[in-house]
């Protein structure tokens, strides 16, 4: 999605697409078709909690139009920003004689006024960011209009940690909230993909439930949403998980999907919440399985949420798969 996204801001140019394919090499890496567990740990990209870019110029005419030129590329990225902030200018004052031998009093009074403009573009990743500020410096022409460079300053904060969500925590659905809540850390949506490897994704207990079951090769090809979280939201959605006590998070390859529902070559490797164990009152022969949940979905099961359920122990273990109640 962000790679369309990219290529339909300048349909007569592929500049940006290509840097951003360039630039992505953490984000999007490349992996084996094989679905099979990948055990060794990749190089994280890098999240950066703030990019601060300031524009230059001594016309306001020239130096409104740069900045709107900043505006749409961050509106076609999907980025959040600040307002552009307007910082006090600088007062450049010359004096010139008319002529070698001329009194004082003749001298020319030459003032020129620099003006200054930032903004601040919020929760960005590591290639992102390379893309996007490579991109505006290429594209933004130097001259007496603006600096030759944009000062920019970026705050690190943490690795990126890629997570794929299959059930009640996809947007539109009743967990969605989870994911979006600053309190608990950083999350950005990077697109939509599919498993490369089927799983049985059933709907259990009387809380209809959507559980993932950790029994490759059956079932379907799973759909679901890939984020980018920091340390703080995995820790956070651990817990939430119940991770590693019912839930266990394994590292697999998926498949993005593009605008129009296809699956793309582009594989990334991601964290998912399997669950390992089950008793057979969850899932058996005659158990329906899916490639895709919704909570309002043709099957009539809508999930119940946590705050609403009763805390009768034999409901509990079962809606976990434990084989022994918590």
């Amino acid at each position: 999605m962000l790679l369309s996204n990219i290529r339909g801001l300048l349909p007569a140019s592929n500049l940006l697409g290509k840097l951003l394919i360039r630039n992505s090499l953490a984000l999007y890496s490349s992996t084996s078709s094989v679905a099979t567990p990948v055990n060794k740990e990749p190089k994280q990209d890098k999240l950066f909690r703030s990019v601060e870019i300031e524009v230059r110029g001594h016309d306001k005419a020239v130096l409104k139009s740069y900045l709107e030129f900043l505006k749409n590329t961050i509106a076609h990225l999907e980025l959040r920003r600040t307002e552009v902030r307007t910082l006090p200018y600088i007062r450049w004052i010359q004096w010139a004689l008319r002529a070698k031998f001329a009194k004082k009093k003749y001298k020319l009074h030459y003032e020129t006024r620099t003006h200054i403009s930032q903004i601040t573009v919020l929760d960005v990743t590591g290639s992102t960011a390379s893309t996007f500020l490579e991109y505006i410096q290429r594209n933004i022409p130097e001259g007496p209009g603006i600096k030759k460079e944009p000062a920019v300053k970026m705050q690190e904060t943490d690795t990126v940690h890629l997570v794929f969500v299959y059930g009640t925590l996809k947007s539109g659905e009743p967990n969605a909230p989870v994911m979006t809540d600053d309190s608990t850390g950083t999350c950005k949506f990077i697109g939509k993909a599919q498993t490369l490897t089927k799983f049985p994704l059933i709907i259990g207990s009387i809380y209809n439930i959507p559980f993932l079951l950790n029994l490759p090769h059956k079932g379907h090809l799973v759909e679901g949403e890939v984020y980018g979280i920091d340390s703080k939201k995995l820790s956070f959605l651990d817990e939430f998980e119940a991770h590693p006590q019912f839930y266990r998070r394994e590292r697999l390859p998926v498949k993005l999907i593009d605008g129009a529902g296809s699956t793309t070559d582009r594989t990334m490797d991601v964290w998912i919440y399997l669950l390992p164990t089950w008793r057979d009152q969850l899932y058996d022969e005659n158990t329906t399985v899916y490639s895709c949940y919704s909570s309002g979905g043709a099957h009539g099961r809508v999930y119940v949420s946590k705050y609403l359920r009763t805390s009768e122990l034999e409901h509990s273990h079962i809606i976990f798969g434990a084989l022994d109640p918590p």
